[in-house]
């Protein structure tokens, strides 16, 4: 009776993987919907979907298993398909923000397709990497190695290093005096990101200020309007300058991927999701920008490989460090960290050689989703290239661009536009200048490094923000 039982339950997860994959569809290819924000609505109706689910489990722990693997089946796939809007939109989940440019320029040579190919392969290579690397990882960085525990209370001096390290690689894109004005145009980048950020996230009561028609959580409508602002109506706006014009696509590309550079490429992108999944306050963007500068790949197809391939194995890795060190490090992974909690069988701590089972579940639902997004990726990125010849191009930006701002108003309501606006002339500066966007990261290091620094509260008194 167990194997038929546990054969029921594989089948249930597998199927709500797939309806997870489809939610991922929606959340990867529509401009400004995240997956944060639909994990809080699973998780504000956890209680029907238990009720619903336990009809086939009988049990609520079950369930919440199930609509974890809802979620993972969203963020796996999510982290696949949002190569699309940024590749041929100029729209990005900010996840994906490096790939834009190298995008573009993939794009705009006719070959956007292959930025998609690039990216899905990058993905789905990351994800079987991270597989491979996760009993060393977990047993280096939980217990008995403790690396992370050990490396905690320099957190503030690693990301202070971290920015060091991205602005000088900045300026050594150039000489002369040019050198220092591409470092000075990273630094004003990254303070006032990091400025906005900080008002916005450590400032006490802040949150009602956000008046909108639909209740969110209050990191949707913190987050949706700064990082719609920084990275997606900001490049949208740039794009309408420059007035371009999408020539046909050629869609025939095979892959090719896999030589030394294409492994190289993956094999960095999992590190830097690793950086990503366990680090708080390292985001995909800046970890990828710092380990791609170590690798000196400059090659488009490799970059975007890279990104890609940080952005599934954070997921991953950021599922390894929920269960070994109960830490969330996003907001879906937070939102399965409620689910499972409120199942009532709570979270167990993977503390022996063999990991607990709800954890190889999740495992099996994220391998099943990649699988699953890959060849959905490979499929759409294709009809994507084949449309995107024969329409307006200027009249889509618009398109969106008003889409982001309505939702923005739906979602964060007028001070959330503000947001939106204040967000997007500091998130035009990097292009404008012909600098890298990465700097723009600040909106989430500063104000960490404020936080493990044990300055934040001196901050906020100082700008008298608290008493």
């Amino acid at each position: 009776m167990v194997l038929p039982a546990i054969a029921g339950i594989l089948a249930l997860i597998a199927l709500l993987t797939f309806l997870g994959v489809l939610l991922g569809i929606f959340t990867g290819l529509v401009p400004g919907i995240h997956v944060n924000l639909v994990s809080f609505l699973i998780v504000s109706s956890a209680a029907s979907i238990f009720a619903a689910v336990s009809v086939f489990t009988g049990d609520t722990a079950t369930a919440a298993l199930l609509a974890a693997s809802l979620i993972t089946g969203m963020m796996i796939s999510h982290s696949f398909l949002d190569i699309i809007p940024s590749v041929f939109l100029g729209a990005p989940d900010p996840a994906a923000s490096l790939s834009v440019l190298p995008g573009h320029r993939l794009v705009m040579e006719g070959r956007g397709y292959r930025a998609v190919l690039f990216s899905a392969y990058g993905s789905l290579g990351a994800l079987f990497i991270g597989l491979a690397l996760l009993f060393p990882v977990r047993f280096v960085m939980g217990p008995p190695g403790l690396a992370y525990e050990k490396l905690l209370p320099y957190m503030a001096d690693i990301l202070i290093l971290l920015v060091l390290f991205l602005m000088v690689q900045e300026g050594n894109k150039a000489k002369g005096k040019e050198k220092y004005e591409r470092m000075g145009y990273a630094i004003t980048s990254f303070f006032l990101a990091g400025f906005v950020g900080f008002l916005l996230l450590d400032t006490p009561n802040i949150s009602p200020l956000f008046i909108a028609p639909v209740q969110t959580d209050s990191s949707t409508r913190v987050f949706f309007p700064l990082f719609t602002g920084l990275f997606g109506l900001s490049t949208l706006i740039i794009s309408l300058r420059d007035n371009a014009e999408i020539p046909e696509q050629n869609t025939e590309e095979r892959w090719d991927g896999y030589g030394r550079r294409g492994k190289l490429s993956t094999v960095t992108g999992t590190i830097a999701g690793l950086l990503v999944g366990w680090f708080p306050g390292i985001t995909s963007a800046s970890a990828t920008s710092a380990v791609k500068s170590i690798s000196k790949e400059d090659r488009a197809e490799d970059f975007i490989m890279s990104v890609s391939g940080v952005n599934t194995a954070g997921v991953l890795f950021s599922l390894v460090a929920l269960f070994t060190i109960m830490k969330a490090r996003s907001g879906a992974v937070h939102a399965v960290q409620n689910i499972l909690l409120a199942g009532g069988n709570g979270i167990a701590e993977w503390n022996a050689f063999l990991p607990p089972t709800d954890f190889a579940a999740l495992l099996f639902s994220a391998t099943l989703a990649s699988v699953f997004a890959f060849f959905l990726t490979l499929k759409i990125g294709k009809y994507a290239a084949e449309k995107m010849s024969g329409i307006n191009y200027p009249l889509l930006v618009k398109g969106v661009s008003l889409f982001l701002i309505i939702m923005t108003v739906i979602l964060a309501g007028p001070f959330g536009l503000f947001i939106l606006m204040l967000a997007t002339a500091i998130g035009m500066i990097p292009a404008v200048a012909g600098i890298s966007r990465v700097h723009l990261m600040g909106v989430l290091l500063f104000p960490i490094i404020l936080y493990f620094s044990g300055l934040d509260v001196w901050l906020l008194h100082l700008l008298g923000v608290v008493g």
